[in-house]
């Protein structure tokens, strides 16, 4: 199963609609008899699908069905309100529904709704549930608890003090009774409703955010925050609670529980530690979004890995029909034409369009020649510890395959992007890679982050004789094992230090320290600077290496202060550059350069130290002051879906699609001997840098930049034909 359902093009409109099985809505503007109209819909399913006539066939068919647990979900979300509106429950309601969508739920879904369309909405979930299967209902807008009671707040509320909020909003215990009294077999309550009560200042008893409730048996509630916090709305596209979930929620095989854990360790770390999601949980057995084959159920996970769960095509088709018959707007027919040029409802689509009144110079659009999807996958940190570095790559690849689309798709047909969390480690990594591989069957592959996962995932691609942009690895032993099939984008690892210490040199400082991390980049590194300090006749006066992970390194300080050198380098990431900035700090190490290959080249080096991140320099693979074609238009496009500027990670993984690009385009096909060829010849200049590789596919001519930390922002520092400033020199001790 493909696991990139069409679906997800639908276009959500502000208004009420609902995703139902067909047989739920006869379509009577469509046949004179509804009763006529569903036995012909029957007698074109069944010999659609042969297996479902066949009774022998058809009973293997509903065992191996994805969704054989029924699934319901109400989705509401409510922003417009006049006193204080929100961002982004527009867009959190919408993805969530879409998402819930193509997680085989049926959907009934609200936006802007009044009091009474959320009764109504809740009443007739709970009469849908009553037929059994999971029940969820997921809920983002203004939330308040009084008197130790939540309330959730439709639009047009007319609340102007603490008496009138039973009246003017909806009981949250409602909801939950509503759920309980079904009985069916597992609900699910999330609330992204724990925003400032816009209200309080009349209130004289409530609190802030929500207040706690107790979970029904069978039930597991989930706040965005804490009982009695107040949650972010976020400043991206999705509240930081709700973009995590819609991460997680599509990863096979973990359990709801997992999912929420998974999602709390993400909004910890996007907020700082200010917000901390909560769940409630009287749950008796065990519920996978998506089970480990691809599917979403109740039960034990099978143990092959599997992909994000779709309906059946088939069963996508009759939901997304289901939802465009409803609408009278004929561009909600046209999506579906563009969507399902050969569906089974395409002379219908094309008849309402007609009805609807299409003006004389708005044509019923061709059916178009149908084209199979591209299909490129990856496998990218989404946990673990280049979860930060992982979701930064995964932003960049993402936005190129929303731009590719935009114009035309490759070679004419679209791309299709799929992706697997590898959480950090490298084994995950490599399995995730032979799946797609073997189990997907997609066409192009896209490189993880960090070299020691690209390690183990080249060796799958080369088994199998799948090229692979590596998009996020730098380890020159990546492309020492005479693999032909992993092409490198960024400058060696052995490189990245060369310009710090030949500016060190410039400045007659001699004595180095050098401290890295047991893994493959920071090794890499570390072998460079040994090499660049031979080479410049500098000392190396001190180096050590630290455990993975490691974030104590006073002693190791104290070892460093008593040898006295002149610069301190570090082969290392965020979290231990970080840590050991504020120990160096502490225990008072001077030295004249401090400088870290990964950590200070990321923002949140700046934001997590504060004034402590001044004058240190670190290395970067880009920078979006850079003078290349696209850059800017790359800049502003990620700015604006992300709400922050973007970093190297982001922009490799948009270079790596460039590539991919390039070479389809230049060879005229995704067949991999015919890629490879054209990756080896391929000498490009992406927003990355230039692009041009060796024999062994590592790359030879892209530049690396120093960065340094001045006035609480990077700047570019070299080299120095293309520096923003002059460096801050020496270190100024802090």
């Amino acid at each position: 199963m493909k696991t990139n359902s069409t679906f997800k093009r639908f276009r959500f409109r502000e208004r009420s609609w609902e995703i139902r099985r067909i047989e739920t809505y006869p379509l009577s503007v469509l046949a004179r008899s509804a009763n006529m109209f569903l036995l012909i819909l029957s007698l074109l399913f069944l010999f659609s699908f042969p297996s479902l006539a066949d009774p022998a066939r058809g009973v293997a068919l509903a065992q191996d069905n994805a969704y054989s647990e029924r699934r319901v979900a109400l989705v509401i979300g409510n922003w417009a309100y006049k006193a204080s509106p929100l961002k982004n429950p527009k867009n959190d309601a919408a993805d969530m529904a879409r998402a819930l969508c193509e997680l085989g739920f049926q959907v009934i879904y609200k936006s802007n709704a009044s009091r009474k369309e959320m009764g109504k909405a809740v009443q007739q979930f709970g009469k849908r549930i009553r037929e059994g299967g999971v029940g969820l209902f997921y809920y983002a807008g203004h939330g308040m608890q009084v008197k130790g009671k939540n309330h959730l707040i439709p639009v047009g509320a007319a609340i102007s003090d603490e008496d009138d909020v039973p009246f003017e909003s909806v009981d949250a215990n409602r909801v939950l009774a509503k759920m309980e009294s079904a009985r069916n077999r597992l609900n699910i309550v999330i609330l992204d409703a724990c925003r400032d009560n816009p209200f309080a200042r009349s209130f004289r008893s409530s609190g802030a955010g929500l207040a706690r409730m107790d979970a029904p048996t069978g039930t597991l509630i989930v706040y965005a925050t804490g009982p009695g916090r107040v949650a972010s709305d976020g400043d991206g596209r999705n509240s930081p609670f709700t973009k995590h979930l819609l991460t997680q929620m599509k990863v096979p095989g973990q359990k709801a529980e997992e999912v929420f854990k998974k999602v709390r360790v993400g909004v910890r770390r996007d907020t700082d530690n200010r917000q901390t999601p909560w769940e409630a949980s009287s749950l008796t057995g065990d519920f996978y979004f998506v089970n480990a084959k691809g599917a979403g159920g109740i039960g034990k996970p099978d143990k092959k890995p599997g992909g994000f769960a779709t309906s059946g095509t088939a069963d996508i088709e009759l939901a997304a029909w289901n939802t465009v018959q409803q609408s009278k707007d004929p561009d909600m027919y046209r999506i579906y034409l563009e969507d399902y040029p050969n569906g089974r409802f395409v002379r219908f689509a094309e008849r309402m369009i007609k009805k609807l009144g299409a003006s004389s110079r708005e044509k019923t659009p061709d059916r178009p020649a149908v084209h199979k999807p591209i299909l490129v996958g990856a496998s990218v940190a989404q946990t673990g510890k280049y979860a930060r570095t992982g979701q930064e790559q995964l932003n960049g690849i993402q936005l190129w395959v929303e731009n590719i689309n935009a114009r035309g798709g490759l070679l004419g047909r679209p791309v299709r992007f799929m992706y697997y969390d590898d959480e950090s480690r490298p084994p995950i990594g490599a399995k995730h890679y032979e799946k797609l591989i073997t189990d997907d069957r997609v066409d192009l592959l896209i490189g993880p982050y960090s070299s020691g996962i690209t390690l183990a995932a080249s060796t799958v691609a080369e088994r199998y004789g799948i090229p692979m942009v590596s998009a996020g690895a730098s380890a020159s032993r990546i492309w020492s094992r005479g693999y032909k099939n992993i092409f490198g984008l960024y400058t060696p690892a052995e490189q990245y230090m060369d310009q710090v210490l030949e500016f060190a040199k410039s400045k007659g400082l001699t004595k180095v320290a050098l401290i890295y991390s047991d893994t493959t980049f920071p090794r890499a590194v570390a072998n460079g600077v040994r090499k660049k300090v031979k080479k410049l006749n500098m000392n190396l006066v001190f180096e050590e290496e630290y455990g993975k992970g490691s974030t104590d390194f006073s002693d190791m300080i104290l070892k460093i202060r008593r040898k006295r050198p002149d610069i301190v380098i570090g082969g290392s990431y965020l979290p231990d550059s970080m840590a050991f900035t504020r120990q160096a700090k502490k225990n008072r190490l001077r030295t004249k350069i401090f400088a870290f290959a990964v950590g200070p080249g990321l923002p949140n080096f700046g934001k997590q130290l504060g004034a402590d991140a001044e004058g240190v320099m670190g290395n970067s693979q880009w920078d979006p002051n850079l003078d290349l074609a696209g850059v800017k238009e790359f800049v502003r496009a990620y700015k604006e879906k992300h709400d922050h500027l973007p970093g190297y990670h982001a922009a490799g993984g948009y270079g790596a699609g460039q590539v991919v690009e390039a070479a389809v385009n230049r060879s005229g096909s995704v067949k991999p001997d015919k890629v490879r060829r054209a990756l080896f010849r391929l000498d490009i200049t992406t927003i990355f840098g230039r692009y041009k590789v060796d024999s062994t596919g590592k790359q030879i001519e892209k530049p690396a930049y120093v960065i340094q930390w001045i006035d609480g922002k990077r700047k570019l520092i070299l080299p120095g034909n293309i520096s923003e400033t002059r460096p801050i020199y020496p270190f100024r001790a802090w």
